[in-house]
């Protein structure tokens, strides 16, 4: 064989190698293109699955919501849990103030801003979960007098030894520590009332407060700071940036902050007026902005109860006494 045709011979072999060497590296990086977009998808946090209840203590009644927005019988508990053919999960978003919701805005597989979501069909089944119902504090409206109706203060109740009862948010399935990655740790959910007593007479306002279950977790993801959300403030005043609302807070043993004692309690959410139908809108998202909020809670399972309590409005009582004691003295 010449020398010239073994160098020919040669470059042909080079060529195809290199093609080969170059087809290899282009499907490698078409697989980690592949594989990487993937990853994002799948990885982001979410919450499926809420199973939850809804319960009371005291003189307070609670009920379900008919379709025409009335009251259906009141006992001692319903079932909150979607019960609708439609499924709904719940992807990271954030508020200011428990009502309104902004999701992320994505470029290049990173959050770079937020939107207001304001299509109630997108917002209900992607990112928050709503359900409306009622409390009623003593018997039905026609079976008190006005003129000797009490006041009742509304609280969130928790317990850190009876497993069983009190508010509580956490991954179906938990392990007793509880040091396990989950939504729940990064849950809230707004509680809103309609039908209140503010400063001692009957309102239109509604009231709005957020819980924080678990408010003591961390969730670690890889090397500590795996965020799914970065943390932006907008351009509005350091006291309406998303994510800095005030919270009830309840750490995960069930106590709330900051009582530790065996029947813990939250701070009054309102005050109620006796046998009046006081509607709730509850909403339960994953506050993007928290912490908790990592990339390996994904496809989560959370299981749940909210237990209200009443207790008689003693200010109420004290001014009444008082009036009382001021007629009798004249």
């Amino acid at each position: 064989m010449s020398k010239q045709v073994k160098k020919i011979k040669n470059r042909k072999i080079s060529k195809q190698m290199s093609m080969s060497i170059v087809m290899v590296i282009v499907s490698v990086v078409i697989l980690s293109i592949s594989t990487y977009a993937w990853f994002l998808i799948t990885n982001t946090p979410k919450a499926e699955n809420i199973t939850l209840m809804a319960d009371t203590l005291g003189d307070l009644k609670i009920a379900d919501i008919d379709d025409e927005g009335n009251p259906l019988e009141y006992g001692d508990e319903i079932d909150l849990t979607n019960t609708t053919d439609v499924k709904s999960y719940l992807s990271p978003v954030t508020t200011k103030d428990g009502i309104s919701f902004f999701s992320p805005i994505y470029f290049e597989g990173k959050v770079t801003d937020l939107k207001e979501e304001t299509d109630e069909n997108r917002l209900h089944t992607k990112y928050v979960y709503e359900k409306e119902f009622y409390l009623r504090a003593g018997e039905a409206k026609e079976n008190v007098d006005a003129d000797k109706a009490k006041n009742y203060d509304i609280f969130l109740v928790g317990t850190s030894t009876d497993t069983t009862n009190g508010c509580y948010m956490v991954q179906n399935s938990m392990d007793t520590t509880g040091n396990v990655i989950t939504a729940a740790n990064s849950l809230r959910v707004s509680l809103t009332f309609e039908n209140v007593i503010i400063d001692g007479v009957a309102s239109d306002e509604k009231i709005t407060v957020i819980y924080e279950p678990n408010c003591d977790k961390e969730n670690e993801g890889e090397d500590g700071v795996n965020r799914a959300y970065f943390s932006y403030a907008g351009t509005d005043t350091e006291s309406d940036k998303f994510g800095t609302y005030t919270t009830i807070q309840q750490y995960y043993d069930r106590s709330f902050v900051p009582n530790s004692n065996i029947q813990s309690r939250s701070e009054a959410l309102c005050t109620i007026k006796e046998g009046e139908d006081v509607k709730v809108t509850m909403r339960i998202w994953l506050e993007g902005m928290d912490e908790d909020c990592v990339n390996e809670i994904a496809a989560d399972e959370i299981l749940g109860q909210i237990q209200f309590i009443s207790e008689e409005n003693l200010e109420q009582f004290e001014e009444e006494t008082t009036e009382e004691e001021t007629t009798a003295s004249n």
